[in-house]
């Protein structure tokens, strides 16, 4: 596995971060990989040095300390020549539009990408962590023509595979690696590459072979429920909220934390969210006290206010994470 020296934010990567501390949006867009090397200061670099293609996005995740996950997917279907892996590059841009090298880094002990052939097949996941400091609009462009789904993808947005089947329209079968007979029309899931695939024709193959399975898209999958092309998360500093919006679905995650204390009394309002991310009709949700067997209920209403709603008074730090759709 390839050792990276750490992203290192460029000069272009924090004149956008000062931005968007000052509240602009910071959209990102691609990641690249490249075989070049040079003497020049990682900060000082525009772009990469030789780059050879670009990564589509799989997703984002921002966290409440200061940085956010970038997924995106390396795959070797169009490399005709092998290469090492010995650069990687984040872009992004802000409300200029101007697309710039957000953060860089360097392999000390690059991967070999081969050519791609039927029993040679290259799919990587990439999960890199970069600094966004308390930026409160974070989003990425995520092409879902293109964007395949990994197991994590599917556990944390369908639960479990008869739901993902039931989505796609296929049967699953199981996994690749599995004894015995693989049919055509059913999906698999890959062990090695962490992927589902689709089976195209019937194989007792033990292996990923591409003339027997194809990666399976989020396309179709887009095109059934929401447009997911692009996700946006928004973070409310002051009340440690963080709101993850895909097409019209909403997931609030709260840990309250310090930003709630005391005792509150049944309908005080603890939060107000922002317009975008109010649900289309009121509901209620339960809440967990952290170091108490004790729990509650909010309820959040269609105007965006959070109100506590439980008999019992609000005894301090939360938890809570719902699911909604919005107006």
């Amino acid at each position: 596995m390839a050792k990276f020296n750490g992203f290192i934010l460029t000069e272009k990567g924090r004149e956008l971060l000062a931005k968007g501390l000052a509240g602009e949006t910071i959209t990102f867009t691609k990641m690249a990989i490249g075989d070049g090397t040079s003497l020049t200061s990682e900060r000082e670099r525009t772009a990469l040095v030789n780059q050879i293609t670009t990564l589509p996005i799989l997703n984002i995740n921002v966290k409440r300390n200061g940085t956010c996950e970038i997924n995106a997917l390396l795959t070797n279907k169009s490399v005709t020549t092998g290469f090492y892996i010995k650069e990687l590059g984040i872009f992004a841009h802000g409300n200029d539009n101007v697309e710039i090298l957000y953060t860089y880094n360097i392999s000390t002990s690059p991967d070999f990408v081969p050519p791609f052939s039927a029993n040679n097949v290259v799919e990587i996941e990439y999960v890199d962590t970069i600094i966004v400091d308390q930026v409160a609009n974070v989003t990425a462009v995520i092409d879902p023509s293109i964007t395949y789904i990994t197991k994590k993808y599917a556990d944390e947005n369908y639960l479990v595979s008869s739901r993902l089947a039931e989505i796609l329209g296929l049967q699953f079968g199981g996994n690749i690696q599995d004894i015995g007979n693989k049919t055509k029309g059913k999906f698999y899931y890959d062990n090695v590459t962490k992927f589902y695939y689709e089976c195209i024709a019937d194989t007792n193959l033990t292996y990923n072979d591409v003339t027997k399975f194809r990666a399976i898209s989020n396309k179709p999958i887009s095109d059934r429920i929401e447009d997911f092309s692009k996700t946006e998360t928004k973070f409310m500093a002051e009340k440690g909220i963080t709101l993850s919006k895909k097409g019209n679905l909403v997931i609030l995650t709260w840990d309250s934390n310090y930003y709630l204390t005391g005792s509150l009394p049944r309908g005080t309002v603890l939060a107000t969210l922002p317009a975008g991310y109010r649900p289309n009709v009121s509901i209620s949700a339960p809440v967990a006290f952290w170091n108490s067997n004790n729990s509650g209920t909010i309820r959040i209403g269609t105007d965006g206010r959070i109100t506590w709603e439980s008999s019992i008074n609000f005894q301090g730090t939360i938890y809570a994470n719902v699911s909604y759709f919005i107006k």
